[in-house]
């Protein structure tokens, strides 16, 4: 068994910067939070990411300012808590559950979270800056992504996208 290297919060601040984007640490209301730089199709933009202390077991959540992203549901961003619906919390969950039945290590699977936050953020963000782009009201229904709540559970589970 390899030897725990810290907390899921600094296994996954150190995993962020080794992936060639910035980040540093920031109080909010007396909680850390990350903020770092991911890329997208407009460019790069600084994203929060908080709730790390457990991201090894559901994902943390990420927001980010800009102007022109779309804060609406239908856009993958949860309006009431600020946060942007990036993955699904049953994927996640599943994902990393299987990763610690098979022993492995939490720094290797701190890798696998962060690389799955930039990619799954960059191609949301790239989605955000299309939309601002083009003047897209709704989400594309080309652009593949689950549904919301039961459905896109079950969409999950039967290894489908939501249907346009």
């Amino acid at each position: 068994m390899v030897k725990d290297s810290g907390s899921d919060f600094s296994r996954f601040f150190r995993h962020f910067l080794t992936m060639e984007v910035s980040g540093r640490m920031v109080p909010f209301m007396g909680e850390e939070r990350m903020l770092g730089i991911i890329p997208h199709a407009g460019g790069a933009s600084m994203v929060e990411i908080w709730e790390l202390d457990h991201a090894l077991f559901s994902p943390p959540a990420v927001n980010c300012r800009m102007p022109w992203v779309n804060r609406q549901v239908s856009w993958h961003y949860q309006v009431f808590n600020f946060r942007f619906c990036w993955v699904m919390q049953r994927e996640w969950s599943d994902w990393f559950a299987n990763l610690r039945s098979q022993g492995t290590p939490a720094d290797v699977m701190a890798m696998d979270a962060t690389a799955w936050l930039v990619g799954a953020m960059s191609y949301v963000l790239s989605r955000h800056w299309t939309g601002y782009e083009y003047g897209l009201v709704d989400w594309h229904p080309e652009w593949q992504d689950y549904s919301h709540g039961h459905d896109g559970v079950r969409e999950y589970l039967k290894g489908t996208y939501r249907k346009p």
